[in-house]
């Protein structure tokens, strides 16, 4: 057996050698045709995207991972991870540099589609001639991490890669049916045969090489985003409107300014220069990088989980992790909507697989992290200061335990004695990353005004000064949490409405109260699918399907919540099998848990963030506990057993949650990944005759005295995001309405008669009395999707 190996590794050093070369003409050669494509910026559409992403991404990576001396025990994964979170910062940096650079040397637009080709092929360069003779993928790695290259796929692994691959495509096609009106049966496949490649790939953990794991879970997570971010032609979705404002801003402007709109989404890299430097140099729509490519960026953090599960971790437990992690709602549901997070989240879970590996010096972890840190400071506000408030409660966690240690030792207690851990992310890191953010917050681009708005909130709620606060909606959240009913919320709501529009009222901006008050509002409630056949003959038997979904849907959060309460009380007390890891991620998970609990015991502070959204970023930490948990609950089944449920449960919550467990009874909320109805379909999906309503509107703008506009809250975003310079204004309740104002109406108001508004946190459909327009302003535009009022 001895010798074997010796011989393995010994015929495996002497091929090394032939491998390398003093450059590869052909790589060269490929690397000069596509920076030419970029600078020219003319030809087909195809190759002008294959060459912008080969040089925007390919080449940097490549060259990153061939000329960086990575320590000996990098593997190549892990460099070609950290090279390609080097280069989505790089972008950022480069066209933040060339914002401030450019224009002393007389370029005026340097975010143009030349100054980025030609700066970006200096830096390709830059990196090509420094140590010139690396031009390999795996120069700058050791023997031994090298050996990843010769991997042997056998028939399992051939099948799964193919087959996941598949599920890409499926996905794609799913979502083109749904846009074209067709059904949602291409999806709801897709699903189903996500399941069992899933089933799969944990049953054959120990026959499948690594890189087939890596691989299947990046593609089966990347047909998930691609689900719900490729429905509709145009941009769907929330918080991804006014980031194309953003983007649409840098795009036309050639620059970026956070003087132009100064705005917390402005002051994010990740939605104005990042997807500038890539439309620029590839061609892309930018509809489509912020649809596409940031897809393809956000599925490789279940992978990135997946390792970091694995330093400390069994396969199963990690893959475990893993789908609990993609079947959260907020991976699929919301996530494809927010871009500036996945960017965000991307680059901290880079910087979380960079601190957990033991085996690097904890001086190089630290500045990786500091590094890697700055990177989610650029993209995204509050994914930062959720960042900074788990590893601030981690560092105090840390702090309390060496006390606790050293007053044990004092006192002589009997017992093993505490072992001292030396923090990676320490006072000095925190107190650089916490410097770097106040300066580009409070000084740089000073948009830290949402701080002192959610401070304000939060400190009122503390106070008791708003006891009626709304509470948000926590269905899957750690602690669960009492749902308002929507009327009291609509009253509320309101009510605050009239006292913001008392001034206007009292000039005549606003209409007289006895004219509001004849159009009471009513909520209603959330549309349900209709029943099928089987729907009807299950109510026939005493079953109400609705109620019985959402029944489901608390007991699996309770599940959930289980699942996390066992997993940190077992590995707290070192008794979960399959699963050491450090004290500070240890830490880190007790932080991110506390962080949530906050968030749901202080109503404000989820409604300004959102509890889901905190949770998603704390799955980081949590998801591998959640699998600890899950096989710890069913330990009396034996190990295999154990894990078999512990993953049956997770695939439950899975096909719960994208509402295909629901789909032959019907009653439940459609989702917009499966159907053309629903409330993301009605508030989040713009369709054409909205777009025609809106250019036509535009030039009734362009030519008019009035630029202001009302609109339904999502149709708002629609209008900020796609007709970037209309002054929209997000409410249309007759309380709201101003008299010289147009107003537009979607095409849900006119075909189901509801509106719908969110109010801290909480989603409201309420009846919409079209009679108040139709008495009081002027019907310009009408069609059977939009209409217009003045």
């Amino acid at each position: 057996m001895t010798a074997t190996a010796t011989s393995h590794s010994e015929s495996l050093t002497d091929r090394l050698p032939q491998l390398r070369g003093d450059g590869d003409l052909g790589f060269a050669l490929v690397t000069i045709v596509c920076a030419a494509v970029t600078i020219l910026g003319t030809g087909p559409l195809l190759l002008r995207i294959v060459a912008g992403v080969i040089v925007a991404v390919c080449v940097p990576v490549l060259l990153l991972t061939a000329k960086i001396d990575w320590p000996d025990t990098t593997t190549l994964h892990e460099a070609v991870l950290y090279s390609l979170g080097l280069v989505v910062m790089g972008l950022m940096l480069l066209g933040l540099a060339s914002t401030a650079v450019l224009p002393l040397m007389g370029v005026s637009r340097p975010l143009d589609r030349l100054p980025v080709a030609i700066t970006m092929a200096a830096v390709v360069a830059g990196l090509a001639l420094w140590r010139r003779r690396r031009w390999r993928l795996f120069d700058g790695l050791s023997l031994q991490s090298r050996s990843v290259m010769y991997v042997q796929f056998g028939t399992r692994d051939r099948l799964m890669l193919i087959t996941a691959a598949l599920l890409v495509v499926a996905s794609v096609a799913g979502a083109i049916r749904l846009n074209n009106h067709a059904g949602g049966g291409v999806t709801t496949a897709m699903i189903l045969v996500a399941v069992v490649v899933i089933v799969c790939l944990f049953a054959w953990l120990r026959t499948l090489s690594g890189v087939t794991v890596g691989v299947t879970i990046y593609l089966v997570s990347l047909a998930l985003l691609f689900m719900t971010s490729l429905r509709g032609w145009f941009v769907s979705g929330h918080d991804i409107q006014l980031e194309m404002r953003m983007f649409d801003m840098a795009l036309r402007e050639g620059t970026w300014d956070i003087g132009l709109f100064r705005a917390p989404y402005n002051a994010c890299l990740s939605i104005t220069i990042l997807p500038t430097m890539l439309e620029r140099l590839t061609g892309i729509p930018g509809a489509y990088v912020f649809k596409v490519l940031a897809q393809l960026l956000y599925a490789v953090c279940p992978v990135l989980i997946y390792l970091i599960a694995r330093r400390f971790s069994s396969k199963p437990v990690a893959v475990l992790g893993v789908v609990f992690f993609i079947a959260f709602p907020t991976y699929f549901v919301d996530m494809p909507f927010e871009i500036r997070e996945e960017v965000a989240l991307f680059l901290m879970g880079v910087a979380l697989l960079l601190i957990t590996d033991g085996r690097l010096t904890i001086r190089l972890r630290r500045i990786g992290f500091a590094v890697f840190g700055t990177g989610v400071m650029l993209s995204h506000y509050s994914t930062m200061y959720i960042l900074l408030s788990v590893l601030i409660l981690t560092w105090v966690l840390m702090c309390g335990r060496r006390v606790f240690a050293m007053a044990a030792r004092r006192v002589k207690r009997v017992g093993k004695p505490i072992k001292p851990t030396v923090a990676v992310v320490n006072w000095s890191v925190l107190f650089v990353l916490v410097v770097l953010t106040f300066l580009w917050v409070g000084v740089v681009t000073r948009t830290s005004s949402e701080v002192g708005k959610t401070y304000d909130l939060v400190s009122a709620s503390l106070a008791g000064q708003d006891k009626n606060a709304i509470k948000p909606d926590t269905l899957y959240s750690l602690f669960g949490g009492a749902k308002d009913e929507p009327q009291p919320v609509l009253d509320r709501y309101d009510a605050e409405l009239r006292k913001e529009s008392a001034n206007g009222r009292a000039s005549g901006e606003n209409y007289p109260l006895s004219e509001v008050n004849r159009y009471p509002l009513k909520a209603v409630p959330a549309e349900l699918a209709p029943l099928t056949d089987w729907g009807r003959a299950v109510e026939r038997r005493g079953f109400d399907i609705a109620a019985v979904n959402e029944d489901f849907r608390s007991w699996s959060a309770d599940i959930l919540q289980i699942f996390i309460g066992v997993g940190v009380f077992v590995v707290v007390l070192r008794r979960a099998r399959g699963f050491s890891p450090s004290v500070e991620f240890i830490a880190g998970a007790v932080a991110g848990v506390s962080l949530v609990g906050i968030q749901v015991l202080v109503p404000y502070a989820a409604a300004q963030y959102g509890v889901y959204r905190t949770l998603e970023q704390c799955l980081f930490w949590l998801a591998p506990f959640m699998a600890v948990g899950a096989v710890t609950t069913f330990a009396w089944l034996g190990r295999r057993g154990s894990q078999a449920v512990a993953l049956g449960v997770a695939l439950a919550f899975f096909l719960l949650v994208t509402r295909i467990i629901w789909q032959p009874f019907g009653g439940y909320p459609p989702a917009l990944h499966l159907s053309n109805s629903g409330a993301y379909y009605d508030t989040q999906y713009l369709d054409m005759q909205e777009m025609s309503a809106m250019a036509w509107l535009r030039g009734q703008l362009n030519h008019g005295s009035s630029r202001e506009v009302q609109a339904e809250a999502s149709t708002a975003r629609y209008a900020l995001g796609i007709e970037n310079y209309w002054d929209a204004n997000d409410e249309i309740l007759p309380t709201w309405v101003r008299q010289n104002t147009y107003v537009f109406l979607g095409s849900t108001a006119l075909q189901t008669g509801k509106a719908a508004f969110t109010y801290l946190g909480k989603r409201v459909e309420y009846e919409y009395p079209v009679g108040f327009l139709d008495e009081n302003k002027s019907l310009i535009y009408s069609s059977n999707g939009a209409r217009v009022y003045r």
